[in-house]
C-alpha cells in the first residue's frame, strides 16, 4: 500500500493534464489523505515494513515484497527533498494548468515508480 500511496503527490500534475489517469487517482487519493492525516503515518508504516521484512517466520516472497516497497519509498526521498526545497513547485490551483517543469518532474518521478509496482 505504501508504494501506491507515496507517489500520488508527484502524479497530480500529470493527472491534471491527462484525463485518462484521473480514475486511478480517484482510487488512490482517499488512501493518500488517510496517510497524510496521521502524523508521521508513512514513517510508521515504513518502520513496520522494516520489522516485517526482518521476520523470518513470514514467507520469503512476502519479505521480498516488503523490501521492495522499502526501496521504492527510499527512491522517493530525493524527489521529496527537491519538492520540499521549492526547486520544482508541484502545487497548482484548479484554474491554472500546472507548469511544464511540474509536469516533466511529475512524469519522471511518478511513472517509473508506478512501473516498478
Amino acid at each position: 500500500l505504501l508504494p501506491l500511496v507515496d507517489p500520488v503527490r508527484f502524479g497530480l500534475p500529470l493527472a491534471a493534464i491527462e484525463p485518462a489517469l484521473q480514475p486511478l487517482f480517484a482510487l488512490l487519493i482517499p488512501a493518500f489523505k488517510l496517510f497524510a492525516s496521521i502524523p508521521l503515518g508513512t514513517l510508521i508504516v515504513f518502520i513496520g515494513f522494516q520489522a516485517l521484512r526482518a521476520n523470518t517466520e513470514l514467507p520469503a516472497l512476502m519479505r521480498y515484497n516488503f523490501g521492495q516497497s522499502i526501496m521504492l519509498d527510499i527512491a522517493l526521498f530525493i524527489p521529496s527533498i527537491i519538492v520540499g526545497t521549492g526547486l520544482v513547485p508541484l502545487s497548482f490551483n484548479m484554474y491554472d494548468a500546472p507548469t511544464n517543469e511540474a509536469v516533466i518532474f511529475s512524469a519522471l518521478t511518478f511513472l517509473p515508480i508506478m512501473g516498478c509496482i
